[in-house]
This record gives structure tokens, sequence and C-alpha cells, in this order.
């Protein structure tokens, strides 16, 4: 199948949708498929960076890459892709994401060319998505992003209820769902022992390791006043924050400052390859008391690293709890500094929790097998796309 993948940016700073699409994409080209992402030109300040993501897929490189030129307007936004898709002849596009304008201008150049296409919605149209600046995105979704979204061969949802969402909002469009995924043999060779000596204040302590974008979004007011719960009530553990600053990054350290923990707590900037895996490989537990979620690459990593987790429902992942492979707890900063507290006093117990977590990914969420399923689900949606016409 010829598979053309489309995301606005492969710059690592934009946290987990980059590496879902270009990752994918790899799986579904070892599968043997033939696949391109496609993707704009990143600023010259953040080349590297887009380099080094796409230097960390393990292996040799399957998947094609091809890159447009970064539009010089708003208005060129809307036309980024023009005849750039139906050149490449794909029998399906994936679409990676939803407010970009970039995004609207594929699903335009797909409808043009008659080519089937699939919107990946990363959550952002669940309820506490839409509440933020909601007036907007309201006046956007009924005059740019409805026509769009009703015109895809499926949404693509990363979970049950990102589904149920999806369907509530009246598109009448066909909603799949399968998650993200790990590839396995990237977490094989991390090194916990240069991890931690890359945070020479961290010392032997042991830590619970934060790892995403510092937005509101991601709890980290709930986590701060958490950890310092945690740390009037233990001498030893440490909080390692690692991320891309965002808005929520002065009051977490306002707060954390306040209460007098800031020797125990490490904000470290955004981190990948070989130091990600080994901040997660030598963490005691991960936490991530998300306000809302599609589906975490974060907690993935977590989990595939053996780590408990402590998390909220609001992450949609509800196979943690069922498969005990961590703590599902509400978004209150004593419910997870609770959480946190057993696993740090109880190394047997998460010791025990780490291993479920590994071997529920190992059973059910590789790239691989989630390839497998994204193929089907296009072969379903082609079908659908031709019994319209």
């Amino acid at each position: 199948m010829r598979i053309v993948q489309v995301i606005p940016s492969l710059d690592p700073a934009d946290g987990g949708p980059p590496q879902v699409a270009l990752r994918i994409g790899e799986a579904q080209a070892r599968l043997g498929h033939e696949v391109t992402l496609l993707h704009l030109e990143p600023p010259r300040d953040r080349a590297t960076a887009v380099a080094g993501l796409v230097d960390l897929l393990p292996g040799s490189r399957m998947i094609h890459l091809e890159t447009a030129p970064r539009p010089a307007g708003l208005s060129q936004r809307f036309s980024a892709w023009k005849g750039r898709i139906a050149r490449l002849k794909p029998e399906i596009v994936h679409l990676h994401g939803v407010w970009e304008p970039e995004i609207v201008a594929g699903a335009r150049e797909c409808r043009s060319h008659g080519i089937p296409y699939v919107v990946e919605t990363f959550g952002t149209l669940n309820p506490w998505s839409l509440a933020q600046k909601r007036i907007k995105k309201r006046l956007f979704l009924a005059l740019l992003y409805r026509r769009m979204l009703r015109g895809a061969s499926f949404l693509h949802a990363l979970n049950l209820q990102e589904a149920g969402h999806l369907e509530a909002l009246g598109f009448g469009t066909e909603v799949e769902v399968f998650p993200n995924g790990v590839f396995l043999e990237e977490f094989a060779d991390a090194d916990a022992d240069d991890a931690r000596r890359s945070i020479p204040a961290l010392g032997s302590a042991p830590y619970v390791l934060f790892m995403a974008r510092l937005t509101p979004m991601k709890g980290l007011d709930i986590l701060a006043d958490a950890f310092i719960e945690v740390a009037h009530r233990l001498p030893e553990p440490h909080l390692v924050v690692a991320g891309p600053r965002g808005a929520s990054a002065e009051d977490f350290e306002q707060r954390i400052a306040a209460a007098g923990v800031a020797d125990r707590v490490h904000v470290v900037g955004e981190v990948g390859g070989s130091r990600k895996y080994g901040l997660l490989r030598g963490a005691a537990c991960f936490a991530q008391p998300s306000r809302n979620e599609g589906f975490s690459v974060s907690i993935l990593e977590a989990l595939a690293s053996s780590l408990p987790v402590v998390i909220t429902p609001e992450c949609n992942f509800p196979e943690v709890a069922e498969h005990e492979a961590g703590a599902v707890v509400p978004i209150d900063s004593a419910a997870v500094a609770s959480a946190l507290t057993g696993f740090l006093t109880d190394r047997n117990r998460a010791a025990a929790i780490g291993a479920n977590a590994r071997r529920l990914v190992e059973t059910q969420y590789t790239w691989e097998a989630i390839a497998t399923r994204c193929v089907e689900a296009y072969r379903r949606g082609i079908v659908r796309s031709q019994e319209r016409r």
C-alpha cells in the first residue's frame, strides 16, 4: 500500500505527535508498505533537533521523508502541500493534527484529487481541550474544520473515551481506535548510571520522573504539591522534571521554591535519545497527573521501562489499573502523593508492578502490532471512500 503521513512539524519540542507520525510510518514501512512522511522544513534553529528525532529511529530507516518549504504567511499555510500529495500517488493519507492550517490544506488537497484521508485528532477535540479558547475553537470548527472532519474516511482516536467524544460531536464520520506504541529495541541499552551523572545534584537518591511538556494540561501544579508532600514525609526522594518549557514552568518552580524543596527538584529541559531512556531506566517511578491526554507517549515509554506509573483517569489508560501496572488516581495532590509514597517505600511491590508494566507493553503496545491494526483500518477506510462516490 502507498501511504503518506502528513504532519506540519517534526520538531520534538512539539511533544508526542511528531514521534507518533514518524514511528507509525516507520513501522508500516517495515511491514512492506511504501510510506512517505511529508512535513515542513524546520526553522534554522530547530533543524538539528528535527534531524536528531529522525536519527533516533532504531535500525535502518525505511520510511521516506519529504520536506516542503516553510510557508511565509498564514494564507500560504492553507496551501502548504499544493501538488505535493497528489504527486506521491498515495492510496491513503494520514493527517496528524486538527487545528494547524496545514492539516486543512492536506484534507483539501486529498478531496480535490479523490484521495481518501484519515485525521488523527490527538485528543484535541475532547471536552477539556475544546474548553480552552472555547469561542475561537467553536468558530473555527464551524467555518473551517467541520468539512475536513466530515470528509475523512475515518477519524483516528487513541482511546475509547476519545472515540466517544468524537462521535458526540456529530460529524457523522466513522471513528477507528488504535493507540500509540513503542519500538522495544530502543530500551535495550539504556544506561541509567550515565543519565544520573548528567544531573550531578541527584547523587544516588531515588527519584520520581515526569517527562512531558510543562503545560497546565499535564498537571504539573498537582505534581508540585504532591512532591512537596512526599518530600516532607520522606528524606531521600528527588523529582526529575524533563520536557520542553511551557506555560506551567514558572508556576511550578515558584511552588517548589516556596516550599523549600528546590534542592531536591531538577528541571532538566528537553531530553532525548540515550539520556531519555537512561532517565527512565533509573527512576523509581513515573508520574503524570494530566488533565487531558489522547494517549501519552511518555506514559507508554515509562511502562516499557518497567516503571510503576502514577496517572489520572484523564490519561485514558485504564489498562494500567486493569493489569496492575501502576496507580490511577484522581487529579488531587494528596492522592498523587499517597501513590508515589507507596511506590517509593515498598521497592518489592514497585518492582512487581514494574514487571507488569513491561508485560503490558510487550503484549499490546509495540509499533509493529499497532501498525498492523492501522493498515487494516486504512483498508476499511478506502472501501468507505469508494462507497461514497
